[in-house]
């Protein structure tokens, strides 16, 4: 059975918003939401540190919270990087940050 809610970030360049938006969905998610959301993350060949800051914070997570993330090989632009989002959705509904 696929989740209700996927949740996509597309990202380029903003590791320290990131950060701030993923703390949020965890503490969204402890409120007994976790086993109806994913998370995805496509990050678009971001230049800054926002891969460290991924595995960082995906390592300090529960391992039940279904998490994904992507980086591309090359920056695809704005629009695709959303609709790549989209694409690689799991749930019913999809939320793109």
């Amino acid at each position: 059975m696929s989740k209700l809610l996927t949740i996509s970030i597309p990202t380029y360049n903003r590791s320290g918003m990131l950060l701030v938006q993923l703390n949020w969905l965890l503490d969204e998610l402890a409120a007994g939401l976790a086993d109806q959301c994913n998370i995805i993350v496509r990050d678009n060949c971001s230049t800054d540190d926002t891969r460290q800051v991924v595995e960082l914070w995906k390592a300090t997570i529960d391992p039940a919270i279904d998490f994904t993330y992507y980086r591309h090989e090359k920056n695809i632009g704005g629009m695709a990087n959303i609709v790549s989002c989209i694409n690689h959705a799991a749930g019913r509904f999809v939320w793109t940050l």
